[in-house]
């Protein structure tokens, strides 16, 4: 069993963000993920402040909304088994 955490950077490239920055929603794309993936977004303390899970479809989106948030940096992790990527989003 491995208990190492990588990033791959062309796992990363293959996922985008958008809008970003947004005012309340953003989409995930992704064209090479499928499968079982859970989406947690952190604030800047580091503190988990949402946690979606989705059964991702190949070429599909998922919709995360940041509306009870308040303005500021986020770091959203996708975690599946193809590996783990980060990205950032701004709230306005």
């Amino acid at each position: 069993q491995q208990n190492t955490v990588s990033i791959d950077p062309t796992l990363s490239s293959a996922v985008a963000i958008y809008p970003n920055p947004t005012n309340d929603k953003f989409q995930i794309t992704s064209d090479l993920l499928s499968g079982f993936t859970e989406v947690a977004v952190f604030n800047m303390s580091g503190q988990t402040v949402l946690t979606q899970s989705t059964l991702w479809q190949r070429g599909g989106s998922l919709e995360v909304s940041l509306a009870d948030l308040p303005t500021g940096i986020y770091t959203v992790m996708l975690s599946m088994e193809e590996g783990r990527v980060m990205k950032r989003v701004l709230k306005n």
